[in-house]
């Protein structure tokens, strides 16, 4: 790892931006999976079907995230990113047993373009002011802290909701 790295603001940025991106990620696939399979009493198999809809978008907003980006800017894009991203925290925090499963697919949809876009960008711009030959090990080091990232958005999610259904201890 290296250090100096982070002397370079757009690289320190893109790192608390991936964090907070794969966070995210993580936790909203945890916490969608339980919310489909509890209070919803879906099979597994019938949740994992559901979870192919946030999958997918994700999928066709990562491919079309970087001719977005020449069409219209870096800048619109992530401010757009953004505005799904809270869009859709929204829509999750008000979930209940008995929501509308059309709510759930509006949620769904507003993740993939929140998501989507966001993770090519912010590696492209963090590493395009750094010299050509540490563009690979910025770009390690960035999805290395974006999938420790994923892993804790499942921990500290889980220990919410674990929390919220048992009352705090």
């Amino acid at each position: 790892m290296e250090l100096a790295f982070f002397r370079d603001p757009r690289f320190g940025s893109a790192t608390a931006a991936v964090v907070s991106v794969f966070g995210t990620f993580g936790g909203f696939f945890f916490i969608t999976a339980i919310y489909l399979q509890n209070p919803l009493r879906m099979p597994a198999s019938e949740a994992g079907l559901w979870m192919l809809v946030p999958a997918g978008v994700l999928a066709v907003s990562s491919v079309c995230a970087a001719g977005l980006a020449q069409r219209y800017g870096v800048r619109p894009l992530m401010v757009g990113a953004g505005v799904a991203l809270a869009a859709r925290g929204t829509l999750i925090a008000l979930f209940t047993a008995d929501s509308s499963r059309a709510v759930i697919v509006v949620e769904y949809l507003l993740f993939g373009p929140g998501i989507g876009p966001s993770t090519p960008l912010i590696i492209t711009a963090s590493v395009c002011g750094l010299p050509p030959d540490r563009a690979g090990l910025a770009s390690g080091m960035l999805t290395t802290f974006g999938r420790s990232a994923f892993a804790m958005g499942v921990a500290v999610l889980g220990a919410i909701l674990n929390a919220g259904l048992h009352g705090a201890r």
